[in-house]
């Protein structure tokens, strides 16, 4: 108990270089917590593993030269079918579109899913759904008075495969399965830095072929892809998940001199605020020294007072980066879809802040007190025992 008090008694005597650290701390915190979440988001986007279909780097987007023309259903249509009639590969095709499903969904929400064909489905990885899953016959029928569809995770505690659910419009469905967590599916062929979550969203069969949004394409037998076909290209999903991720990535890095300048002047000031902070009470530990407290001692005291600073800088950090992103989060606390700059509060990005400010003021005060050792009891107190 006397330990914290004196603990609590250094920090009070040094009040104002107390508020100084925590300052810097937190404005530091703040600006690095934003740019890695970033990275950190790019990193996992990146990867092959988290999307729901199944060796991407082997998979090309189909897309127009000019973007604007793919709201042109019905060129698109002609487009794909013209790609399938030159038989160079599997070609598969998707739409977004959004449900309200009553009593599965959250009130008054709309949860965006796909509705995809036979040969996407078909691309999926095996190990995505839990259940039955779509039959062939899913695929051939233009009029179900059940619709079959595939839920994300989320809603297993709201209902059970074989259920019959209805939306908002009234259109009845089956639940024929579950989509396991963790797994992204293509919002756009476009966009690749957004992306649909399995955990919440949907599949269910294309029941309108003619208005199709987006095609992707396996070729045959590892053949090069084309250039162009009808005004058309042919992009690598795994090359471009890459580009446009990297693309973001380096618009972040203008501010990576402004993060390191920051840690430099956060690390300067705990230098410089301990310093002081020994300056002021040179007396109390060059008698504490004479009446028998090690070096050793008075240096954990001092690193709990940072460390006890550095905890209440990433609290501040928290709660300023939810005030300054609540809009954003409000908006996105119930979405299907996210992006690169979605704002992450998981467990691994506080690990990462926490360590990296302990290792901080560990370092520091461990500088400032190779200084101290140095100087003698009698120099602390102004030569008076």
């Amino acid at each position: 108990m006397f330990y914290l008090k004196d603990i609590l008694y250094g920090i009070r005597v040094r009040k104002k270089t107390s508020i100084l650290i925590l300052m810097q701390l937190t404005f530091t915190l703040f600006i690095s917590y934003g740019i890695l979440n970033i990275y950190l988001s790019g990193t996992v986007i990146s990867s092959n593993n988290k999307w729901a279909l199944q060796n991407i780097d082997n998979i090309y987007l189909i897309n127009f030269e000019d973007p604007s023309l793919v709201r042109n259903s019905d060129l698109y249509t002609d487009s794909i079918n013209k790609v399938k009639e030159k038989n160079l590969g599997t070609i598969a095709s998707y739409n977004p579109l959004s449900l309200s499903i009553n009593n599965i969904f959250n009130e008054d929400s709309y949860v965006i899913g796909l509705s995809i064909d036979k040969n996407y489905y078909d691309m999926l990885n095996d190990t995505l759904i839990v259940g039955e899953g779509f039959t062939k016959d899913d695929f051939n029928s233009t009029s179900l008075d059940y619709i079959p569809i595939i839920l994300g995770s989320d809603y297993k505690n709201k209902c059970k495969i074989n259920d019959i659910v209805k939306d908002s419009s009234n259109q009845k469905y089956i639940v024929r399965g579950f989509l396991k967590p963790n797994k992204y599916l293509t919002n756009s062929n476009y966009d690749l830095t957004t992306y649909i979550k399995s955990e919440n969203s949907f599949l269910i069969p294309i029941l309108d072929s003619s208005n199709i949004y987006g095609s992707l394409i396996k070729f045959y037998n590892n053949m090069n892809p084309p250039l162009t076909i009808d005004n058309l290209t042919f992009n690598n999903m795994k090359e471009s998940i890459k580009s446009q991720v990297n693309d973001f990535l380096n618009f972040q890095n203008q501010w990576i001199p402004f993060l390191i300048l920051s840690l430099i002047v956060a690390i300067l000031g705990i230098i410089i605020s301990t310093i002081l902070s020994i300056f002021l009470r040179r007396k109390e530990f060059g008698i504490k020294i004479v009446l028998g407290e090690s070096i050793n001692s008075i240096l954990l005291k001092t690193y709990i007072e940072n460390l006890i600073l550095s905890i209440l800088a990433i609290i501040f950090n928290i709660a300023f980066t939810y005030i300054f992103n609540m809009d954003f989060i409000n908006a996105t606390n119930f979405a299907t879809t996210e992006s690169i700059i979605y704002v992450n509060f998981d467990l691994e990005f506080l690990i990462i802040s926490f360590a990296s400010i302990i290792l901080l003021t560990l370092l520091t005060s461990m500088m400032v007190f190779k200084i101290i050792k140095k100087i003698q009891p009698k120099e602390l107190i102004g030569g008076v025992y």
